[in-house]
């Protein structure tokens, strides 16, 4: 018996210091503050011509955002794939899934996300055919959306936007009278007005934007067609800039009648940044009606370097050929393959506010990072498509437990502390040594360390959540309020 009390005793006293250990222990550190990595130099005509032309002081864009809060956004957080539901349905309900996705939107202080077309709710022309215009899936998608109040800009167009091309022979529907009354469907039914609404819905869709990644489409081969091996082909016959045209105008003159308060874009454009795509966007654009028909376009932006000149490239592009309409970033982040040395969660979550702040200080409306989740399943060399840049780790793939990576961390400090900033306030000043973001609450200082801007007397570190008295340079990313 005694030699049992002793051993009990020591038990407890081995819970006790080992409690004591967890209470007392020093907290983790903060993420590290990765410096410069000496990206490789730039040749790509297209972006040493932007970077020529840019400059502190540009001449403001529209902007239809109302408050800093509007402006953050997230690319299909709220989609579910289809080999997500095959695998997760036994254990969640499809409406569970789509609540707990759409709150963690709103947890990390974003209010609009990206509705794509080949994800769930499935709302191309050439899916609703499918299935007979029945409305349920789609149905229970907005509902989620609408419980978590989250706006939606959501794409609409004759097929399932990712893999058009692989999906039809022939882009133009063979009946765009039959389009047209699709489009006018589906937006009657989502757009909030009281008439013709799904039931229940309260809040209608903010934008609509007709396909994804038209230029990609065009430079890849229709089904059936021998894939293209010369490089040199200038002119692939799918999706030409003409066909796209008319399909923008017809959509958007059906979205309009129908909701004449929703924004219409342009398909988000996937190489804004390279002479390919701008030359695609610019024939667009120059279509007869065009311009009149849409009030934004819809850009893709993706870098593989630690430096923001692609940024500088996309938003040249924007200035250059529509300088009168709502530029939207529907798709950006960093690195998705995870192979360059520097590709860390540490980097990532510096990087975030980097994106946001350099997108900002060159008159976009509204940024939606890809992707808030971990993808599902790992490629066959081991990575995880946009792993790198997703701001949530799958922690049980079954029950699709999440936990936060140090990017999210950071991105809801940015979104709270941009949260009631004015959009039309946000510029960009002079910075000697990196740049900052001047703005009616306060100063952004997001890249690099640049010298503190006067009357700024308190810093928040975005890496760290920690305040301290503002110094004479200031280590981005930061927040420095008035």
């Amino acid at each position: 018996m005694q030699t049992r009390r002793v051993a009990a005793l020591a038990v407890v006293f081995v819970l006790a210091g080992v409690a004591g250990f967890l209470l007392t222990r020093p907290a983790a550190p903060p993420p590290a503050r990765p410096g410069p990595v000496g990206a490789e130099p730039i040749t790509d005509p297209l972006i040493v011509a932007a970077l020529e032309s840019t400059a502190v002081g540009l001449p403001p864009l529209p902007r239809s955002a109302r408050t800093g809060a509007e402006i953050f956004g997230f690319n299909e957080a709220v989609g579910i794939a289809q080999r997500t539901r095959s695998v997760v349905m036994g254990a969640l309900s499809q409406r569970v899934l789509l609540d707990r996705r759409a709150s963690r939107v709103r947890s990390l202080g974003a209010t609009l996300v990206r509705v794509n077309s080949h994800l769930l709710p499935y709302l191309s022309w050439d899916a609703l055919k499918a299935r007979d215009f029945d409305w349920r899936a789609s149905d229970t998608y907005f509902g989620a959306l609408d419980r978590a109040r989250l706006d939606a800009v959501v794409v609409i167009g004759p097929w399932p936007g990712a893999r058009t091309s692989a999906h039809t022979d022939r882009y133009l529907p063979d009946d765009l009278d039959a389009y047209a009354a699709y489009v006018t469907a589906v937006v009657e039914r989502y757009d909030g007005d009281g008439q013709s609404d799904m039931p229940g819905l309260r809040r209608g869709v903010l934008a609509w934007e007709v396909d994804n990644e038209p230029d990609l489409h065009h430079t890849t081969p229709a089904r059936g067609a021998a894939r293209r091996d010369d490089a040199d082909v200038e002119s692939p016959s799918f999706e030409p800039p003409e066909e796209y045209a008319e399909v923008l105008t017809v959509t958007a003159a059906a979205v309009r009648a129908a909701d004449p308060d929703a924004l219409v874009l342009s398909g988000g454009i996937y190489r804004p940044m390279t002479a390919q795509g701008r030359d695609y966007l610019d024939s667009v654009l120059a279509a007869p009606g065009v311009l009149e028909a849409i009030d934004g376009i819809s850009l893709h932006s993706y870098f593989a370097d630690d430096h923001l000149e692609v940024i500088s490239a996309t938003m040249e592009t924007a200035r250059t050929l529509a300088p009168d309409k709502l530029v939207w970033i529907t798709e950006t982040s960093v690195p998705a393959d995870g192979r360059k040395a520097w590709v860390t969660e540490a980097w990532q979550a510096q990087m975030v506010p980097a994106v946001y702040g350099a997108f900002l200080a060159e008159g976009a409306d509204r940024v939606l990072w890809h992707s808030l989740v971990d993808p599902d399943q790992a490629r066959p060399d081991g990575r995880r498509t946009f792993s790198s840049n997703s701001l949530l780790r799958v922690v049980d793939p079954l029950r699709r437990e999440l936990e936060e990576k140090p990017a999210a961390e950071v991105y809801r400090r940015l979104a709270e502390v941009m949260a009631e900033v004015d959009p039309q306030s946000i510029r960009e000043i002079a910075a000697e040594g990196g740049r900052v973001l001047e703005t009616d609450r306060g100063w952004l200082a997001f890249w690099r360390a640049p010298r503190t801007p006067d009357g700024a007397t308190e810093a928040l570190d975005l890496l760290t959540g920690l305040s301290g008295p503002a110094e004479d340079t200031t280590s981005a990313p930061a927040w420095l309020p008035r």
